[in-house]
């Protein structure tokens, strides 16, 4: 079923299916928001030899929510370092309720779907400037055009965290339909998911590159990527994801499991760990969302003192037959206002002998600066 069969069928059955509890909304509200970050990456080693340094526009966003009853539209168009203004996310959905402990929510359009703790496209919710290079062996499983539904439940015992299922059937550049689901359990202190996707047309034709946690490696000439597994004959792709987070201020640690199978006559499997630690003595700690099953930007610190938050991330990453590499990340966020951060981070990378283009036991160095200022 591709994604425009799944939007015909899904609105309809949410305005027919409208619970009598669900709850009248206030008038219409519009809320806007922008991003700006600037990013200076400096690596040596497993990046580039000899060393290199990149400056530029990591992201600029500016987007919009249209929120009216159980209705609400969100739209966020987004400039790269390309150069280009795309149309990065737009989504109608549907809420049974918006404060009820159980119901369901349904939504179409182009938008993140649910794997893992963190948006793969976000920055909000990840305290490291760049996403685990964990990630580059589970690709495409972010943005695409597809519906998604939501349900929610308090279940036995009903005191006892909120249970959080949710489905996506997604469709991206012609290719066949991908589905994703997420399945968690926990509160505001406690989080615990299950991730699974199914990928009917493997978009990236088997090839695994990483950059290594350095975004800058793509700015800059002399960077380069790690290719973890070559172009290949492949047909389609499961990807698993298992991931506990504890909340204990001012502690917060998570790990994470995944792993991808591809399938085809160069079929390889991917699989990885991921785990944080992070220490914020005066606030700025992510929070867990219960609903959504992810980690999310902590509340505003404007008027008070500033939020300074350390952290440590360890990154493991096996491809076979492929590649492997681990990288460790060491840094510092710092919230000077509700609408300012900056973080900075030094990562250590070395990649194991059996990566296609680099020496046996290649090490590789950086330092990462990211400057966000958003509304």
């Amino acid at each position: 079923m591709g994604h425009r069969s799944c939007a015909t069928w899904l609105l309809p059955a949410a305005l027919l299916l409208q619970p009598a509890w669900a709850e009248p909304g206030p008038e219409p509200a519009i809320d806007w928001q922008a991003r700006v970050t600037l990013a200076h990456d400096q690596f040596v080693g497993l990046h580039a030899e000899p060393g290199a340094a990149a400056t530029w526009l990591r992201r600029a966003e500016l987007g919009a929510r249209l929120a009216h009853g159980p209705w609400r539209l969100d739209l966020n168009t987004q400039r790269g370092s390309s150069g280009r203004w795309d149309l990065n996310e737009w989504r109608i959905s549907w809420r049974s309720g918006r404060e009820a402990p159980q119901g369901w929510a349904v939504a179409v359009g182009r938008f993140d779907p649910a794997f893992g703790l963190a948006p793969t496209s976000g920055t909000s919710a990840r305290l490291a400037p760049e996403p685990s290079p964990v990630w580059d062996g589970l690709p495409a499983l972010d943005d695409a055009e597809g519906a998604e539904l939501l349900a929610l439940s308090r279940w036995w015992p009903a005191e006892q965290g909120l249970w959080s299922l949710q489905a996506s059937g997604l469709h991206r550049d012609g290719r066949a339909p991908q589905w994703q689901l997420r399945l968690t359990r926990g509160d505001d202190t406690w989080l615990a998911g299950f991730s699974w996707a199914h990928q009917g047309d493997v978009a990236d034709d088997g090839r695994l590159r990483s950059r290594v946690g350095v975004r800058g490696t793509a700015e800059h000439p002399r960077g380069r990527r790690l290719t973890l597994a070559p172009r290949g004959d492949v047909t389609h792709a499961q990807a698993w994801g298992l991931d506990l987070t504890v909340l204990r201020a001012p502690w917060l640690a998570s790990l994470e499991l995944v792993g991808r199978q591809v399938h085809g006559p160069e079929a390889h499997h991917a699989q990885g760990v991921v785990a944080l630690l992070a220490w914020s003595p005066r606030g700025g700690l992510r929070r867990i969302d219960a609903v959504q099953g992810r980690l999310r930007a902590p509340p505003s610190v404007r008027g008070d003192a500033a939020a300074t938050t350390w952290f440590i991330r360890s990154s493991w990453l096996d491809v076979s037959p492929g590649g492997r590499l681990q990288e460790t990340l060491g840094g510092v966020e710092w919230r000077w206002s509700a609408d300012v951060r900056l973080q900075l981070a030094m990562a250590m990378a070395l990649a194991h002998a059996r990566a296609h283009d680099a020496p046996r036991g290649q090490s590789g160095r950086s330092w990462v600066i990211r400057s966000e200022w958003w509304r």
